[in-house]
């Protein structure tokens, strides 16, 4: 008897990743970038994702997907649950790789920034958000970095119809069953080809391991957080709300925004500040 493909959602790292990483698949996602942000990814090589934030001893997960042509980076974000303190944690990353060569001194090279942000979620305000940073009094923009938010539930029930190619990539990560995502990519070459790849990678018995896996991680995340709001921040909550904290306080983010982050008191922030220094 042939398995009972696990539907695969595009929305897990996992996914995301080991999609991103296939040559074949590289024109799906730099049709999105040109769709999202007009830049021109092909050329651009992938770097390695896990990242080192200076620890030595582990490698940071943090980033998604990270791509430098010259002096040029995209930084790719999927947020499948978004918490109070994602938005921080991803503006800090893309500050610290917009600055990561100002050790050089005279060497420096100025980088080009951009993150982009799936957020798995609506905006009122619109499918795509581009932020720059820019000084409302005398109306100046700096150009060297950008943020690009995907709300992609406002791709929902997008429908393939032989010209709507880029909402369709995009409403294809909103897909909840192998049924739903083979009637938004209808008769799309490209949408098949992902299609079928995902159906192959739901009988493949070690990658249901490594995505369960996942899954399994985020929901007791999830359990966490949820006591954590019913009990009063249960332990386990307040001392991931604690290793969060710190994270934050060693990229140099004000007290304020920690606190907005991890819901910590500022006595407590300023507690692990002092640890710190």
């Amino acid at each position: 008897m042939m398995k009972q493909a696990n539907y695969i959602s595009m929305l897990s790292d996992s996914c995301f990743k080991y999609l991103f990483k296939k040559e074949e698949f590289r024109p799906f996602f730099e049709d999105i970038i040109k769709y999202i942000t007009g830049i021109d990814s092909k050329g651009y090589h992938l770097v390695d994702n896990e990242l080192n934030i200076g620890n030595n001893k582990r490698k940071d997960y943090r980033l998604d997907i990270l791509l430098e042509k010259d002096n040029h980076l995209i930084s790719i974000e999927m947020n499948r649950f978004l918490y109070p303190h994602t938005s921080i944690k991803n503006h800090a990353y893309l500050y610290r790789l917009a600055g990561s060569n100002y050790a050089k001194s005279e060497n420096y090279k100025k980088k080009y920034t951009w993150q982009i942000n799936f957020n798995n979620c609506r905006s009122e305000h619109g499918n795509i958000i581009k932020y720059e940073f820019c000084d409302k009094k005398y109306n100046l923009v700096i150009e060297d970095i950008k943020d690009y938010e995907i709300y992609l539930l406002n791709y929902k029930g997008v429908r393939y119809n032989g010209t709507n190619k880029s909402e369709m990539y995009l409403a294809m990560f909103t897909a909840e069953s192998y049924e739903e995502l083979e009637e938004i990519v209808g008769e799309s070459k490209e949408g098949r080809r992902m299609y079928e790849e995902l159906k192959k990678l739901g009988i493949d018995d070690k990658y249901d391991a490594y995505y369960d896996a996942e899954v399994i991680h985020r929901k007791e995340l999830n359990t966490v957080r949820l006591e954590g709001q019913e009990e009063g921040y249960a332990s386990g909550s307040k001392n991931k709300g604690k290793e969060i904290a710190k994270n934050l306080l060693h990229m140099n983010l004000p007290i304020e925004d920690v606190m907005k982050a991890t819901g910590l008191s500022r006595k407590e922030v300023n507690q692990l500040a002092h640890r710190i220094n």
